[in-house]
């Protein structure tokens, strides 16, 4: 995806998505992050974080690479057809 970034800030990125702390991304979860970080009428959803900043500039890098597919669902789905692991 083209955003480097070292191991704790994936880290506290994944907490940052992990909105129900479970452990575990969703969809949703990534759905409702990256719609919170583009102009796809996402809420702008104030996520805690004690690097929030660094965060924000991360997520919207990665939300950014959703207006090259054709919907936010399609890159979600991509997402996680490259990176899930489980």
């Amino acid at each position: 995806m083209k955003v480097a970034i070292n191991d704790n800030e994936t880290k506290a990125l994944f907490n940052r998505l992990d909105a129900d702390h479970d452990g575990s991304i969703t969809n949703q979860e990534l759905y409702d992050a990256i719609t919170a970080y583009n102009n796809f009428g996402g809420s702008s959803k104030n996520f805690e974080s004690s690097n929030t900043n660094q965060m924000n500039n991360i997520l919207v890098r990665i939300a950014n690479g959703a207006e090259k597919a054709r919907t936010v669902e399609d890159f979600v789905i991509a997402i996680f057809r490259r990176f899930d692991m489980n």
